[in-house]
């Protein structure tokens, strides 16, 4: 994960909203992926909307965080 905004140091101790978001696009073991196919794949394939929707998570936090409840203190992605 990366530290993709951090306002902790303008909240001077305060209190802050921290988001860890998470969207896993690319299957190393999947069909199509990096990496040779699992032995069992339950019918599994690559997504590409979990990745963007993590972004636009990412994205509407930050356009809004003069309107949240408490300020936004940091997004890791």
């Amino acid at each position: 994960m990366t530290l993709v905004f951090d306002q902790r140091g303008e909240l001077s101790q305060g209190p802050g909203l921290h988001a860890l978001i998470a969207g896993v696009s690319a299957y190393r073991h999947l069909p199509g992926g990096a990496g040779p196919i699992a032995r069992r794949t339950f019918g599994f394939s690559q997504r590409h909307t979990a990745a963007r929707t993590a972004f636009r998570i990412r994205t509407w936090l930050e356009e809004r965080r003069e309107r949240l409840p408490v300020p936004l203190a940091t997004i890791r992605c």
